[in-house]
Formats: structure tokens, C-alpha cells, sequence
């Protein structure tokens, strides 16, 4: 455990597999593992492979239910020769373009394995693009520098015609973007309660309808305990991730009531729609880079 890298704790931890990762001592120990582990699992292979051989004789036996027990064992089937080739390219036969990495859960500690290629192209054009007449690709976020050359590299989308069209929001007249100059360091110990007394400033100016987002959730627990006192004096809710309810619930709350402030991180930093007069102040505490 010590290559993991501690990211958000509701996350989990992480660890790349890289060619320096196969060169250590263990990894030889785990490739002893691997050969125990697909040699029950080819033994398996063979056994799901000779059920389901018998079972396509006895159509007319009277089986209960026999057309649902001939397509479960024919996926068991399928999944066990997935698994077999997944764990093959992890352990002993990585490919020259995948990337692979696994994680730990935070509470279970169960491990998972996972693999990506690094260019989906020839995936992209095999699964979707032949298989449709037209496919369209949208987002805010495909263009660089006004082109399409690096997404189109990196999905291999060769034969696409291209339009690029302005925003629809005139941010200029519709928001206000503020960055405070006389915040603390980071680093420093008196952040922390500079972030807080700024979540009280702007939601008392705004009467509510505020929302903090943070990138560290002992950071946001330690905002929700120091203004909740403050601001509920003041007739203004404080949600908290983490401790007032689900992301969901959250949301749901915040919109009935718009005298709140929510504080959240991880999944609030996108796929949250707030619409109208909901919120009206986004205070982001730290720009959410990864560690």
C-alpha cells in the first residue's frame, strides 16, 4: 500500500501499475497468484462450457425455466473468459497502450483492477461509428484553441464536419467573477477561518442562495461547524455535505429553501443544476487540481 496516493477519502485510494510497479520483488509473487487463480478459472471454463453443452440437449426434458438457465450459463460463460483475459492483460501481458491502475475502497478495502486504453479511436470506430449512419459529437469543452484537432486526434472522428458556435450566456452583464486579494496562504493557519468568514460574508450580503465547494472534506467540516451558529442566527441554513444528507437531498433542500448555504465537494464540482434565482453565489475554495 505504501505506492497508494490519498485523494478525497470518499474515493478511496489509487495506485498506477507501470513498468516500475512489474519490476518489483512482489510482482513476481503476484504473478504466481495469477497463474493459481486462471488455472481454477480455465477449470471452471471447462465445466460452464460442458453444462451448457448438456443443457442445449435437454430442450424438450421439461426443464422449469430452462431458456433463462441456458442464457445465465451461456454469460457465466462469457464472463468467465472476460475475467480470464482482463487479468491476463493486467498481471502477465500488459498492452504497449493501456493504462492500468487499481483502487482500494475506502471502507470495505476491497480492490479493484482497471485498464484503458491511452487512444480509443480504433475502439470508438469498431463499437460505434460503423455500427451507426451519422454520430454526433457536442460539449462545451471540445475545442482548443479554437480547433477540434485534439479531440479528433484522440477519437479518431478522421471524416467529422466541424462547428464551433459562441455561448448563448453573456457572462459579461450576467455574472460577477471576484478573486479576493487579501486571503492568507494556503498553507497558512489562518485559511481556513478566512474561507469561513468570507461563506458568512457573501451569504449574509445575499441573503442565502450561496454555495461553497471545496476540494478537501475535513475542510468543509471544519466550515460547517465554525458558521452554522453564525448564520442560523441570521435565519440562514447551513447544508454540508456529508452531514445534513445525501448530495441529492442536499440539492432538493437548498431549492425549497432558498435562505441556505450548501457546502459540498467531490460531486457537486459538476452535474448540478441550479437553476433561476437558486443560487446566486459560487464560492470556490480551492480550484479542485488533483494531489
Amino acid at each position: 500500500l505504501e505506492e497508494y496516493t490519498q485523494g478525497d477519502p470518499s474515493f478511496g485510494k489509487e495506485a498506477r501499475i507501470t513498468t516500475a510497479t512489474r519490476s518489483q520483488p512482489v510482482w513476481s509473487t503476484l504473478e504466481i497468484q495469477w497463474e493459481s487463480a486462471d488455472v481454477a478459472l480455465a477449470e471452471l471454463q471447462n465445466d460452464l462450457s460442458a453444462l451448457l453443452t448438456s443443457l442445449e440437449d435437454l430442450e424438450d426434458a421439461g426443464l422449469l425455466d430452462y431458456e433463462g438457465l441456458l442464457m445465465e450459463t451461456g454469460n457465466l460463460l462469457q464472463q468467465n473468459g472476460e475475467l480470464r483475459q482482463h487479468l491476463a492483460e493486467i498481471v502477465p501481458h500488459p498492452e504497449d497502450d493501456g493504462v492500468y491502475w487499481i483502487r482500494q475502497a475506502p471502507r470495505t478495502g476491497d480492490l479493484t483492477l482497471y485498464a484503458a486504453p491511452i487512444h480509443v479511436g480504433e475502439q470508438l470506430e469498431r463499437l460505434l461509428y460503423s455500427q451507426k449512419r451519422s454520430v454526433i459529437l457536442t460539449s462545451a469543452t471540445l475545442s482548443a484553441n479554437g480547433a477540434f484537432d485534439h479531440v479528433l486526434e484522440r477519437t479518431g472522428f478522421d471524416d467529422a464536419e466541424e462547428l464551433l458556435v459562441g455561448s448563448p450566456f453573456d457572462y459579461p452583464r450576467a455574472a460577477l467573477l471576484c478573486v479576493p486579494e487579501d486571503m492568507p496562504e494556503p498553507s497558512s493557519w489562518a485559511y481556513q477561518t478566512a474561507v469561513e468568514q468570507a461563506i458568512v460574508d457573501a451569504a449574509v450580503a445575499a441573503g442565502g442562495s450561496t454555495m461553497a465547494l471545496f476540494t478537501s472534506h475535513a475542510s468543509l467540516q471544519s466550515a460547517s461547524k465554525a458558521i452554522r451558529g453564525n448564520l442560523q442566527a441570521k435565519g440562514i441554513d447551513v447544508l454540508a455535505q456529508g452531514v445534513d444528507g445525501s448530495p441529492h437531498q442536499l440539492v432538493r433542500r437548498f431549492i425549497e429553501n432558498p435562505e441556505s448555504v450548501l457546502l459540498g465537494t467531490s460531486s457537486f464540482w459538476e452535474g448540478v443544476d441550479l437553476a433561476g434565482d437558486s443560487l446566486r453565489v459560487l464560492l470556490v475554495a480551492r480550484l479542485p487540481f488533483s494531489t
